[in-house]
């Protein structure tokens, strides 16, 4: 199954749409495979889940995430891990042995704004 994870670093990124990249990799039984970097080049809460979903991508794992990015995952049939938090391959294995906690999705940062451009994100 085609994973990706929000990625600040080697770590999950706290906030999907404004977090600089996303690590992509297929998780099967015997192991993670064919792991790849993907950055963030401007994406917003629309067109990054159009993106992923043209990749293959079926689970989107995230630190922080807004409603409507919530809701443009999932109609691209992106199902939606959220809080996650650590390095991208601690999450990836946990995720792989079944382990990962479903934390709840929605942003942390509840004071913050996030309007990208003409496309709300919203809470």
């Amino acid at each position: 199954m085609k994973v990706a994870v929000a990625t600040a670093g080697d770590q999950v990124s706290p906030h999907f749409g404004h977090g600089p990249g996303f690590t992509v990799a297929d998780v099967e039984a015997d192991g993670i495979k064919d792991k790849k970097y993907i950055s963030n080049e401007g994406g917003d809460c629309q067109s990054i889940p159009t993106m992923l979903s043209g990749l293959g991508v079926k689970v989107a794992i995230v630190g922080g995430i807004g409603g409507g990015a919530v809701m443009n995952l999932q109609k691209n049939g992106i199902e939606v891990i959220g809080s996650a938090s650590g390095s991208v391959d601690d999450v990836l294995e946990a995720f792989r042995a079944g382990t990962l906690a479903h934390g709840e999705v929605g942003c942390s940062h509840h004071d913050e704004h996030h309007d990208d451009g003409d496309h709300h994100c919203g809470h």
